[in-house]
Protein backbone atom coordinates (compact mmCIF):
# COMPACT_ATOMS: atom_id res chain seq x y z
CA UNK A 1 0.00 0.00 0.00
CA UNK A 2 1.87 2.99 -1.22
CA UNK A 3 -0.11 5.68 -0.81
CA UNK A 4 -1.85 6.87 2.56
CA UNK A 5 -6.10 6.32 2.98
CA UNK A 6 -5.86 10.06 3.25
CA UNK A 7 -4.59 13.40 2.36
CA UNK A 8 -0.45 13.62 2.55
CA UNK A 9 2.74 11.43 1.90
CA UNK A 10 6.11 13.14 1.71
CA UNK A 11 9.46 13.17 1.12
CA UNK A 12 12.44 13.73 3.20
CA UNK A 13 16.32 12.99 4.04
CA UNK A 14 17.20 11.81 7.26
CA UNK A 15 20.19 13.58 7.58
CA UNK A 16 18.14 17.11 8.01
CA UNK A 17 16.21 15.39 10.71
CA UNK A 18 17.69 17.29 14.08
CA UNK A 19 18.29 13.69 15.58
CA UNK A 20 18.04 10.23 14.78
CA UNK A 21 14.75 9.43 16.51
CA UNK A 22 11.90 10.76 17.41
CA UNK A 23 11.68 12.89 20.72
CA UNK A 24 10.70 10.82 23.66
CA UNK A 25 7.41 12.26 25.28
CA UNK A 26 7.83 13.82 28.67
CA UNK A 27 4.38 13.02 30.11
CA UNK A 28 1.89 9.93 29.15
CA UNK A 29 -0.55 11.10 26.89
CA UNK A 30 -3.59 12.99 28.09
CA UNK A 31 -6.16 10.97 25.87
CA UNK A 32 -6.27 8.00 23.75
CA UNK A 33 -7.90 7.21 20.24
CA UNK A 34 -10.92 5.76 21.87
CA UNK A 35 -11.33 8.94 24.16
CA UNK A 36 -10.56 11.53 20.54
CA UNK A 37 -13.69 10.29 18.74
CA UNK A 38 -15.81 10.21 21.78
CA UNK A 39 -14.66 14.45 21.86
CA UNK A 40 -15.56 14.39 18.27
CA UNK A 41 -18.61 12.92 18.73
CA UNK A 42 -19.47 14.82 21.91
CA UNK A 43 -18.47 18.06 19.73
CA UNK A 44 -21.09 16.74 16.62
CA UNK A 45 -23.74 16.17 19.17
CA UNK A 46 -23.59 19.54 20.61
CA UNK A 47 -23.37 20.91 16.92
CA UNK A 48 -26.50 19.20 16.19
CA UNK A 49 -27.95 20.59 19.21
CA UNK A 50 -27.48 24.08 18.20
CA UNK A 51 -28.99 22.98 14.82
CA UNK A 52 -31.80 22.26 16.55
CA UNK A 53 -32.30 25.35 18.17
CA UNK A 54 -31.70 27.90 15.12
CA UNK A 55 -32.31 25.48 12.38
CA UNK A 56 -31.89 28.64 10.00
CA UNK A 57 -28.46 29.72 11.07
CA UNK A 58 -26.69 29.00 7.97
CA UNK A 59 -23.27 29.13 10.63
CA UNK A 60 -24.82 26.47 12.81
CA UNK A 61 -25.17 23.89 9.61
CA UNK A 62 -21.66 25.35 8.45
CA UNK A 63 -20.00 24.06 12.47
CA UNK A 64 -21.77 20.62 12.15
CA UNK A 65 -20.19 20.20 8.50
CA UNK A 66 -16.59 21.13 10.27
CA UNK A 67 -17.27 18.82 12.97
CA UNK A 68 -18.12 15.87 11.15
CA UNK A 69 -14.92 16.59 8.81
CA UNK A 70 -12.44 16.96 11.77
CA UNK A 71 -13.80 12.96 12.49
CA UNK A 72 -13.91 12.23 9.23
CA UNK A 73 -10.27 13.34 8.93
CA UNK A 74 -9.25 11.36 12.06
CA UNK A 75 -11.08 7.98 10.87
CA UNK A 76 -11.04 7.49 7.59
CA UNK A 77 -14.54 6.97 7.07
CA UNK A 78 -16.65 7.23 3.58
CA UNK A 79 -19.11 7.93 5.45
CA UNK A 80 -18.61 10.19 7.82
CA UNK A 81 -17.30 12.12 4.87
CA UNK A 82 -20.37 11.82 3.33
CA UNK A 83 -22.09 13.22 6.12
CA UNK A 84 -19.81 15.83 6.29
CA UNK A 85 -20.84 16.68 2.80
CA UNK A 86 -24.43 16.26 3.36
CA UNK A 87 -24.18 18.92 6.35
CA UNK A 88 -22.00 21.56 4.30
CA UNK A 89 -25.11 21.06 1.16
CA UNK A 90 -27.62 21.83 3.60
CA UNK A 91 -25.95 24.91 4.70
CA UNK A 92 -25.92 25.77 1.07
CA UNK A 93 -29.18 25.26 0.66
CA UNK A 94 -30.52 27.95 2.95
CA UNK A 95 -27.71 30.78 2.72
CA UNK A 96 -27.45 33.67 0.63
CA UNK A 97 -24.35 34.37 -1.39
CA UNK A 98 -23.40 37.00 1.09
CA UNK A 99 -22.93 34.89 3.76
CA UNK A 100 -22.49 31.12 2.01
CA UNK A 101 -19.55 29.31 3.97
CA UNK A 102 -17.67 29.01 0.56
CA UNK A 103 -14.05 29.32 2.40
CA UNK A 104 -15.20 25.89 4.16
CA UNK A 105 -17.05 24.22 0.79
CA UNK A 106 -13.50 24.87 -1.15
CA UNK A 107 -11.94 22.76 1.75
CA UNK A 108 -14.05 20.20 2.09
CA UNK A 109 -14.36 20.12 -2.08
CA UNK A 110 -10.44 19.78 -1.69
CA UNK A 111 -10.49 16.97 0.73
CA UNK A 112 -12.98 15.23 -1.44
CA UNK A 113 -10.72 15.69 -4.23
CA UNK A 114 -13.92 17.44 -6.47
CA UNK A 115 -11.63 19.88 -7.86
CA UNK A 116 -14.05 21.80 -10.66
CA UNK A 117 -16.27 23.01 -7.40
CA UNK A 118 -13.09 23.93 -5.94
CA UNK A 119 -12.36 26.47 -8.47
CA UNK A 120 -15.85 27.59 -8.83
CA UNK A 121 -15.70 28.22 -4.79
CA UNK A 122 -12.26 29.51 -5.36
CA UNK A 123 -13.83 32.08 -7.97
CA UNK A 124 -16.52 33.27 -6.19
CA UNK A 125 -14.46 34.29 -2.90
CA UNK A 126 -11.85 35.88 -4.61
CA UNK A 127 -14.59 38.57 -5.51
CA UNK A 128 -15.30 39.10 -2.14
CA UNK A 129 -13.81 41.91 -0.64
CA UNK A 130 -10.31 41.37 1.67
CA UNK A 131 -11.11 37.10 1.34
CA UNK A 132 -7.59 37.37 -1.72
CA UNK A 133 -5.59 38.50 1.65
CA UNK A 134 -6.92 36.12 4.34
CA UNK A 135 -3.74 33.27 4.74
CA UNK A 136 -6.89 31.03 4.61
CA UNK A 137 -7.93 31.67 0.96
CA UNK A 138 -4.62 31.79 -0.10
CA UNK A 139 -3.67 28.36 1.43
CA UNK A 140 -6.21 26.41 -0.26
CA UNK A 141 -6.07 28.54 -3.45
CA UNK A 142 -2.67 27.37 -3.85
CA UNK A 143 -3.75 23.54 -2.49
CA UNK A 144 -6.02 23.78 -5.67
CA UNK A 145 -2.83 24.85 -7.66
CA UNK A 146 -0.85 22.18 -6.57
CA UNK A 147 -3.49 19.35 -7.07
CA UNK A 148 -3.98 20.77 -10.69
CA UNK A 149 -0.23 20.33 -11.00
CA UNK A 150 0.48 24.39 -11.43
CA UNK A 151 3.61 23.77 -9.44
CA UNK A 152 5.04 27.33 -9.73
CA UNK A 153 1.86 28.79 -8.60
CA UNK A 154 0.86 26.53 -6.04
CA UNK A 155 4.50 27.61 -4.79
CA UNK A 156 3.80 31.33 -4.92
CA UNK A 157 0.23 30.87 -3.58
CA UNK A 158 1.55 28.77 -0.04
CA UNK A 159 4.40 31.51 1.16
CA UNK A 160 1.69 34.36 0.67
CA UNK A 161 -0.16 32.23 2.65
CA UNK A 162 2.99 31.59 5.23
CA UNK A 163 3.77 35.49 4.83
CA UNK A 164 0.11 36.41 6.23
CA UNK A 165 -0.53 33.95 9.05
CA UNK A 166 2.06 31.08 9.77
CA UNK A 167 0.54 28.11 10.68
CA UNK A 168 0.87 23.95 11.09
CA UNK A 169 -1.14 23.64 8.02
CA UNK A 170 0.59 26.09 6.15
CA UNK A 171 4.07 25.01 6.81
CA UNK A 172 3.06 21.30 6.00
CA UNK A 173 1.55 22.24 2.65
CA UNK A 174 4.68 24.06 1.79
CA UNK A 175 6.90 20.81 2.75
CA UNK A 176 4.65 18.54 0.48
CA UNK A 177 5.42 20.65 -1.98
CA UNK A 178 9.33 20.79 -1.70
CA UNK A 179 8.82 17.21 -1.03
CA UNK A 180 7.09 16.24 -4.45
CA UNK A 181 9.73 18.16 -6.35
CA UNK A 182 12.83 16.55 -4.81
CA UNK A 183 13.98 18.85 -2.27
CA UNK A 184 14.38 16.76 0.55
CA UNK A 185 15.90 19.36 2.93
CA UNK A 186 13.88 21.89 2.87
CA UNK A 187 10.87 19.67 3.11
CA UNK A 188 12.32 18.20 6.44
CA UNK A 189 12.91 21.81 7.55
CA UNK A 190 9.59 22.73 7.13
CA UNK A 191 8.03 19.80 8.76
CA UNK A 192 10.36 20.69 12.32
CA UNK A 193 8.97 24.22 12.15
CA UNK A 194 5.86 22.84 12.08
CA UNK A 195 6.41 20.58 15.21
CA UNK A 196 8.11 23.65 17.17
CA UNK A 197 4.70 25.00 17.24
CA UNK A 198 2.92 24.26 21.15
CA UNK A 199 0.78 21.72 20.52
CA UNK A 200 0.55 20.41 24.09
CA UNK A 201 -2.98 20.50 24.12
CA UNK A 202 -3.45 18.88 20.61
CA UNK A 203 -2.24 15.03 21.29
CA UNK A 204 -3.39 14.39 17.71
CA UNK A 205 -2.07 17.19 16.19
CA UNK A 206 1.93 15.87 17.65
CA UNK A 207 1.14 12.54 16.80
CA UNK A 208 0.38 13.22 13.35
CA UNK A 209 3.50 15.51 12.87
CA UNK A 210 5.62 12.19 13.85
CA UNK A 211 3.38 10.25 12.09
CA UNK A 212 5.32 12.57 9.11
CA UNK A 213 8.35 12.43 9.73
CA UNK A 214 7.92 8.59 9.97
CA UNK A 215 6.42 8.91 6.08
CA UNK A 216 9.02 11.51 5.31
CA UNK A 217 11.94 8.75 6.19
CA UNK A 218 9.72 5.83 4.57
CA UNK A 219 9.80 7.48 1.11
CA UNK A 220 13.26 7.68 1.46
CA UNK A 221 13.31 4.13 2.16
CA UNK A 222 14.46 4.60 6.10
CA UNK A 223 12.14 1.91 7.01
CA UNK A 224 13.65 1.23 10.17
CA UNK A 225 14.07 4.82 10.94
CA UNK A 226 10.44 5.36 10.40
CA UNK A 227 9.12 3.00 12.39
CA UNK A 228 10.50 4.62 15.45
CA UNK A 229 7.98 7.41 14.54
CA UNK A 230 5.29 5.05 14.00
CA UNK A 231 5.79 3.72 17.34
CA UNK A 232 5.94 7.52 18.63
CA UNK A 233 2.93 8.90 16.85
CA UNK A 234 0.89 5.57 18.55
CA UNK A 235 2.27 5.91 22.28
CA UNK A 236 1.30 9.85 22.00
CA UNK A 237 -2.45 8.59 20.74
CA UNK A 238 -2.51 5.20 21.49
CA UNK A 239 -5.33 2.88 19.99
CA UNK A 240 -4.77 5.15 16.38
CA UNK A 241 -4.58 3.06 13.49
CA UNK A 242 -2.85 4.97 11.09
CA UNK A 243 0.43 4.51 12.65
CA UNK A 244 0.38 0.58 12.75
CA UNK A 245 -0.95 0.53 9.40
CA UNK A 246 2.40 1.99 8.81
CA UNK A 247 4.23 -0.37 10.87
CA UNK A 248 2.28 -2.63 8.93
CA UNK A 249 3.82 -1.67 5.18
CA UNK A 250 7.40 -1.65 6.72
CA UNK A 251 6.83 -5.01 8.22
CA UNK A 252 6.04 -6.20 4.58
CA UNK A 253 8.50 -4.09 2.67
CA UNK A 254 11.20 -6.17 4.55
CA UNK A 255 9.56 -9.00 4.23
CA UNK A 256 8.04 -10.62 7.48
CA UNK A 257 4.92 -11.58 6.05
CA UNK A 258 2.99 -13.16 8.59
CA UNK A 259 3.59 -10.41 11.50
CA UNK A 260 2.22 -8.08 8.63
CA UNK A 261 -0.68 -9.80 7.78
CA UNK A 262 -1.93 -10.75 11.04
CA UNK A 263 -1.59 -6.37 11.79
CA UNK A 264 -3.77 -5.84 8.47
CA UNK A 265 -6.12 -8.18 9.39
CA UNK A 266 -6.40 -6.54 12.71
CA UNK A 267 -6.73 -3.46 11.13
CA UNK A 268 -9.00 -4.62 8.63
CA UNK A 269 -11.48 -5.32 11.52
CA UNK A 270 -11.30 -1.87 13.04
CA UNK A 271 -11.44 -0.35 10.79
CA UNK A 272 -13.08 -1.78 7.43
CA UNK A 273 -10.66 0.15 5.02
CA UNK A 274 -10.63 -1.94 1.54
CA UNK A 275 -7.05 -0.62 1.27
CA UNK A 276 -5.64 -3.12 4.21
CA UNK A 277 -7.76 -6.20 2.83
CA UNK A 278 -5.87 -5.40 -0.59
CA UNK A 279 -3.02 -5.29 1.57
CA UNK A 280 -3.86 -8.83 3.45
CA UNK A 281 -4.51 -10.09 -0.35
CA UNK A 282 -1.16 -8.77 -1.73
CA UNK A 283 0.34 -10.89 1.05
CA UNK A 284 -1.62 -13.68 1.28
CA UNK A 285 -0.86 -14.22 -2.56
CA UNK A 286 2.83 -14.35 -2.24
CA UNK A 287 2.20 -17.11 1.06
CA UNK A 288 2.09 -20.89 1.30
CA UNK A 289 -2.20 -20.80 0.08
CA UNK A 290 -2.31 -18.08 -2.63
CA UNK A 291 -5.95 -19.09 -2.78
CA UNK A 292 -6.89 -17.31 0.15
CA UNK A 293 -6.25 -14.17 -1.45
CA UNK A 294 -9.54 -14.50 -3.16
CA UNK A 295 -11.84 -13.76 -0.69
CA UNK A 296 -10.18 -10.98 0.69
CA UNK A 297 -9.57 -9.40 -3.05
CA UNK A 298 -13.50 -10.13 -3.60
CA UNK A 299 -14.51 -8.55 0.16
CA UNK A 300 -12.43 -5.34 -0.83
CA UNK A 301 -13.57 -4.63 -4.13
CA UNK A 302 -17.32 -4.89 -2.91
CA UNK A 303 -16.31 -1.68 -0.56
CA UNK A 304 -14.34 -0.19 -3.22
CA UNK A 305 -17.60 -0.02 -4.89
CA UNK A 306 -19.67 1.09 -2.26
CA UNK A 307 -16.76 4.23 -1.70
CA UNK A 308 -17.40 4.44 -5.37
CA UNK A 309 -20.90 5.06 -5.20
CA UNK A 310 -20.81 7.68 -2.06
CA UNK A 311 -17.87 9.86 -3.05
CA UNK A 312 -16.49 8.69 -6.51
CA UNK A 313 -14.35 11.63 -6.34
CA UNK A 314 -12.55 10.46 -3.32
CA UNK A 315 -12.74 7.31 -3.94
CA UNK A 316 -10.31 6.97 -7.63
CA UNK A 317 -7.15 6.34 -6.66
CA UNK A 318 -8.12 3.97 -4.21
CA UNK A 319 -10.15 1.79 -6.22
CA UNK A 320 -7.76 2.32 -9.13
CA UNK A 321 -4.90 0.67 -7.21
CA UNK A 322 -7.34 -2.10 -6.44
CA UNK A 323 -7.87 -2.51 -10.19
CA UNK A 324 -4.31 -2.39 -11.07
CA UNK A 325 -3.28 -5.34 -9.00
CA UNK A 326 -6.17 -7.43 -8.82
CA UNK A 327 -8.40 -6.32 -11.35
CA UNK A 328 -9.19 -5.75 -14.88
CA UNK A 329 -6.50 -3.78 -17.13
CA UNK A 330 -9.62 -1.86 -19.00
CA UNK A 331 -11.64 -0.64 -15.73
CA UNK A 332 -8.02 0.55 -13.99
CA UNK A 333 -7.33 2.67 -17.32
CA UNK A 334 -10.61 3.93 -17.27
CA UNK A 335 -10.48 4.89 -12.84
CA UNK A 336 -7.11 6.01 -13.86
CA UNK A 337 -8.27 8.63 -16.57
CA UNK A 338 -10.97 10.01 -14.23
CA UNK A 339 -8.59 10.57 -11.40
CA UNK A 340 -5.96 11.99 -13.66
CA UNK A 341 -8.40 14.74 -15.30
CA UNK A 342 -10.17 15.72 -12.43
CA UNK A 343 -6.60 16.39 -10.68
CA UNK A 344 -3.74 16.31 -13.13
CA UNK A 345 -0.98 16.52 -10.54
CA UNK A 346 2.32 14.23 -10.76
CA UNK A 347 0.55 11.22 -8.30
CA UNK A 348 -2.56 11.02 -10.68
CA UNK A 349 -0.48 11.11 -14.01
CA UNK A 350 2.24 8.75 -12.54
CA UNK A 351 -0.83 5.85 -11.86
CA UNK A 352 -1.89 6.97 -15.21
CA UNK A 353 1.12 5.84 -16.61
CA UNK A 354 0.88 2.63 -14.36
CA UNK A 355 -2.82 1.78 -16.13
CA UNK A 356 -1.81 2.29 -19.35
CA UNK A 357 1.34 -0.06 -18.66
CA UNK A 358 -1.11 -2.65 -17.95
CA UNK A 359 -3.64 -2.16 -20.79
CA UNK A 360 -0.74 -3.37 -22.86
CA UNK A 361 0.21 -0.12 -23.67
CA UNK A 362 3.91 0.87 -22.95
CA UNK A 363 4.47 3.94 -25.42
CA UNK A 364 1.70 5.72 -24.37
CA UNK A 365 3.01 5.16 -20.68
CA UNK A 366 6.51 6.17 -21.23
CA UNK A 367 4.81 9.46 -22.90
CA UNK A 368 2.57 9.81 -19.94
CA UNK A 369 5.46 9.23 -17.39
CA UNK A 370 7.61 11.58 -19.65
CA UNK A 371 5.36 14.12 -19.25
CA UNK A 372 5.27 14.22 -15.44
CA UNK A 373 8.50 14.23 -15.09
CA UNK A 374 8.87 17.30 -17.25
CA UNK A 375 7.74 19.26 -14.95
CA UNK A 376 8.31 20.57 -11.47
CA UNK A 377 7.55 16.96 -9.66
CA UNK A 378 10.89 14.95 -9.04
CA UNK A 379 9.62 11.80 -6.28
CA UNK A 380 11.41 8.29 -6.42
CA UNK A 381 8.09 6.65 -7.33
CA UNK A 382 7.95 8.02 -10.82
CA UNK A 383 11.29 7.65 -11.62
CA UNK A 384 11.22 4.11 -10.47
CA UNK A 385 8.08 3.55 -13.01
CA UNK A 386 9.55 5.36 -15.74
CA UNK A 387 12.67 3.62 -15.49
CA UNK A 388 10.17 0.08 -15.55
CA UNK A 389 8.83 1.05 -18.22
CA UNK A 390 11.67 2.34 -20.30
CA UNK A 391 13.67 -1.09 -19.50
CA UNK A 392 9.87 -3.29 -21.05
CA UNK A 393 10.50 -1.11 -24.39
CA UNK A 394 14.06 -2.49 -24.41
CA UNK A 395 15.82 1.64 -24.06
CA UNK A 396 18.66 0.06 -21.46
CA UNK A 397 20.17 3.71 -21.47
CA UNK A 398 17.13 5.60 -20.23
CA UNK A 399 16.27 2.42 -17.94
CA UNK A 400 19.85 2.82 -16.56
CA UNK A 401 18.79 6.82 -15.97
CA UNK A 402 15.53 6.63 -14.79
CA UNK A 403 16.74 4.25 -12.18
CA UNK A 404 19.73 5.97 -11.06
CA UNK A 405 17.20 8.87 -10.11
CA UNK A 406 15.15 7.11 -7.96
CA UNK A 407 17.82 5.24 -6.24
CA UNK A 408 19.30 8.86 -5.29
CA UNK A 409 16.02 9.60 -3.95
CA UNK A 410 15.21 6.08 -2.10
CA UNK A 411 17.80 3.48 -2.56
CA UNK A 412 15.24 1.28 -1.86
CA UNK A 413 12.66 2.18 -4.60
CA UNK A 414 12.67 -0.57 -6.65
CA UNK A 415 11.18 -3.39 -3.87
CA UNK A 416 8.95 -0.32 -2.59
CA UNK A 417 7.77 0.80 -6.52
CA UNK A 418 7.43 -2.35 -8.54
CA UNK A 419 4.60 -1.93 -11.54
CA UNK A 420 1.80 -4.07 -10.93
CA UNK A 421 1.74 -7.52 -12.27
CA UNK A 422 -1.19 -8.69 -14.42
CA UNK A 423 -3.95 -8.98 -14.03
CA UNK A 424 -4.80 -13.00 -12.00
CA UNK A 425 -7.37 -15.58 -12.61
CA UNK A 426 -9.09 -15.27 -9.38
CA UNK A 427 -9.68 -11.37 -9.63
CA UNK A 428 -11.46 -11.98 -13.23
CA UNK A 429 -15.13 -13.34 -13.77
Amino acid sequence: MRRCARLALLLVCLCSLPACGPAQPKTQPAVDYARLLQLYDGAIVNARKELQRSPNEVSDREALSLALLQKALLTSNFQDYADADRAMADAFAISDDAHAPLLSRLHLNLVLHRLPQAEADRARLASRFLVADTAGFAGESAELAFQQGRYAEALAGFHRSLAIQEGLFSLFRLAIWYARTGDCFEAAALIDRAEKQDHSDTPYLHAWLELQHGLLLLDRGRWEQADEYFYHAESLLPGWWLPRSRHAQVLALKGEREEAQALYETLVTETGDPEFMDAVARLRRVGPDPASAAPWIQRAAAVHRQRLALLPEAEYAHALEHELWFGHPEQALDLAQRNAELRPNGEARTLLAEALYKAGKTAEAQHEIEAVLATAWNTAESHAIAAQIAAALGQREEADRQQALAIDLNPRAFRMYPLPQPAQPEALP
